[in-house]
């Protein structure tokens, strides 16, 4: 986070209810998170190098999407699901992403609790991007939509 750390700091105490003053809660919504959660949906997980919540969050969207091919629903409600996972997805990444921070943080503790330079290194090379995951769920979705969702669409 680097020069950013006081403003995100303030963010994330108010994501774990330490501070519910009015800067905290407009840190927290004034960072893009939520949108980039809304508009990218698994893909920002597995950039930001979350790929436990991506694996959730692409099992929901595909068990849900399995399940309800099986039903006959009017076409337009079919056609809202993106935009509601959109919106969980946005609503929750800013909670995940603080929980997958609070996790390497706490790793990093007890993997170097007598150095705090050795930690922090740690933690750098742990943190940061990762396009090479963008592109192994990209290959990962479009595979499943060709094993899954085109042969149903192809059967109506």
């Amino acid at each position: 986070m680097g020069a950013r750390y006081p403003f995100f700091e303030l963010a994330f105490q108010h994501l774990d209810g330490e501070n519910d003053t009015k800067e905290a809660s407009k840190a927290m919504m004034c960072r893009p998170a939520g949108y980039l959660g809304f508009f990218m949906g698994p893909i920002w997980f597995f950039y930001r190098k979350m790929r436990l919540e991506g694996f959730i969050i692409l099992a929901i969207i595909f068990t849900i999407s399995f399940l309800l091919s099986f039903l006959e629903l009017p076409r337009h409600l079919g056609q809202a699901l993106p935009i509601a996972y959109g919106v969980i997805q946005g609503s929750y990444a800013k909670k995940f992403y603080w929980k997958a921070v609070d996790r390497k943080i706490a790793r990093a503790k007890d993997l170097f609790p007598h150095d705090p330079n050795q930690a922090l290194a740690w933690l750098e090379s742990k943190g940061g991007v990762s396009w090479l995951a963008v592109v192994v769920y990209s290959m990962f979705y479009l595979g499943m939509l060709g094993l899954f969702v085109i042969p149903l669409i192809a059967t109506r």
